[in-house]
């Protein structure tokens, strides 16, 4: 036993595997809050639009609401979207494919703020004098 070289026990984990260990929890963690703030940008975006459609939705069921003979004249028409404060919506009457139609488009775009990317939401629609059927 003399002879025997005493055993020298390695305990806990070294410097190296420390700082990799670290640097690997780091690179995670800034992944995942990368993940969120993208994240939490989509979901803003996707609200705006959703917003967006509904407001084009409630202008295109207005104008029906009113009729052929009620329509703006022949051109760009701007209306306010309530639920986006400081941005307008337009709707652009145009000639129709046949006689006494109009082609109405609703459309509504907003520009990039920091909490949301630019971005536009339209509708189409044809209304006649008498309807479309023959």
């Amino acid at each position: 036993m003399a002879g025997r070289r005493a055993a020298t026990e390695r305990r806990g984990a070294s410097l190296v595997s420390t700082v990799v260990t670290l640097g690997l929890t780091a690179v995670c963690l800034g992944l995942v809050v990368h993940a969120a703030v993208q994240g939490e940008r989509f979901a803003a975006w996707q609200r705006a639009r959703a917003l967006a459609f509904a407001a084009c939705q409630q202008q295109a069921e207005t104008l029906r609401a009113s009729g052929y003979a009620r329509l703006p004249g022949i051109g760009v028409h701007g209306f306010a979207v309530a639920a986006l404060p400081g941005v307008r919506g337009e709707t652009v009457v145009a000639m129709g494919p046949v006689p006494d139609t109009r082609t109405v488009t609703v459309r509504v775009s907003w520009p990039q703020t920091e909490e949301r990317s630019a971005g536009r939401a339209e509708l189409n629609l044809v209304m006649a004098a008498r309807g479309l059927s023959p």
